[in-house]
């Protein structure tokens, strides 16, 4: 059944860099931004692209309207320069996770031994200056 007009993709700009894309879905049904690319023919060999209407599929780009042809859009991701702060924050796996807190473990255990050698550090010079002092004080008496 061919697609009507109401199917056709929503348009919008990106809230960062203020380029116009448009709205189409993934396999999975979630909602993508994506931008013009030019022409493409299907191809099941090709790379993931839009057609006009949001949906996806194979195709290969060319680069002008030939038969078979559909306009053809891509990602807005790809090329926006402010991409990685509109990404939503990679779930970590359960051992990444565990990884992590044996690493945060590690790293307050080093800064806790470390603080721990300054002290002895500081104590052993203030003893030293005061052991310095004590003999000051019994030769400036004995003379």
């Amino acid at each position: 059944m061919p697609r009507q007009k109401e199917d056709t993709m929503r348009q919008s700009y990106c809230n960062r860099c203020h380029a116009m894309i448009w709205w189409g879905v993934t396999r999975n049904g979630k909602q993508i931004p994506l931008e013009e690319d030019g022409w493409a023919v299907p191809n099941p060999g090709g790379k993931v692209m839009w057609d006009e209407f949001g949906g996806q599929f194979r195709g290969v780009p060319v680069a002008s309207p030939i038969p078979r042809a559909v306009k053809c859009f891509r990602p807005h991701f790809i090329y926006c320069p402010y991409a990685d702060q509109l990404r939503k924050p990679e779930e970590k796996s359960a051992w990444r996770l565990e990884l992590e807190k044996k690493r945060a473990e590690e790293a307050v255990k080093k800064a806790a031994a470390e603080a721990k050698r300054a002290d002895k550090a500081r104590i052993a010079a203030a003893a030293a200056e005061f052991e310095a002092r004590q003999f000051s004080i019994f030769d400036q008496s004995a003379g």
